[in-house]
Formats: C-alpha cells, structure tokens, sequence
C-alpha cells in the first residue's frame, strides 16, 4: 500500500491545507522522505536543497523538515522533485553522501500528486522547522 496516495485522501486536505493545494499545481515526478541518524536543524533540509537546485535537470524541488514521528527529538525532511531519473543512489551523491545509504528513507514515483503536495506541506504552520520552494520557470 502506498501510504501517500492511499492514506491521505486530496479531498480531506483542500480546505485545510491552502499551501498543499497550490503545490499540486506543480508537477512531481518523485517524492522522497530524508531521515539522518543524526540531528538535524533548519539548515540541513536547506542544504539538501541548495545542492539539488543547482543541477539544470531539477525543474521543480520543494521541501519541507518537519517533526519525525519515529524520534520526537529530530525531525525528517520531505522533498518533492521534478527531475527526469532519479534513485536512493543518485539521491544521495546529489546531496553529498556517498557512503551513507540509510539517509534516504523513502523514494518512490509520485501516482497522485495532489495527495503527495498536501501530505508533504501538511506541516507548515504546525510544526514545521523549515520550508522552500523552487520552480526554473517561476
């Protein structure tokens, strides 16, 4: 079962979740979820980010580093990208971690890109450490 398209229904979020509405506007091609061994801050997810933005294939990223569930004392970071191929290898190299093959928790092709842009900014304004958008085209 694929919890993000699955569990959380778009229907549900529309009202509740302005942001992840107008991120469905976008189109994602991936969906991944980052959770380091290590304690991260409002920092790390920026930096993921400024790296992955720099690429000219990337035409959209977002995301979001919000509370982890699993640990209450660390968060984890969503990220939403448009990139024509992307794998958990590619991934990491990207973001500069070659050799650790756990930091990247979950990657899959997105199916319902409205369910995936409300379940990753379902944080923002609750909780939410830090955020970011980027399109080549805005």
């Amino acid at each position: 079962m694929n919890t993000y398209t699955e569990k959380y229904q778009p229907n549900t979020w529309k009202h509740i979740n302005p942001y992840g509405e107008w991120l469905s506007t976008f189109q994602w091609k991936y969906i991944a979820t980052l959770r380091p061994y290590w304690r991260i801050n409002e920092n790390t997810g920026e930096t993921y980010f400024n790296k992955l933005i720099r690429l000219n294939a990337v035409e959209s990223l977002f995301y979001v580093t919000e509370p982890d569930e699993a640990n209450f004392n660390n968060y984890h970071i969503h990220m939403l990208i448009n990139i024509p191929y992307l794998d958990e290898k590619v991934l990491m190299n990207l973001i500069g971690h070659k050799k650790n093959t756990k930091i990247v928790n979950y990657l899959t092709e997105v199916r319902n890109n409205e369910a995936v842009s409300h379940y990753c900014s379902k944080g923002i304004g609750k909780g939410a450490l830090a955020h970011n958008f980027y399109n080549n085209k805005v």
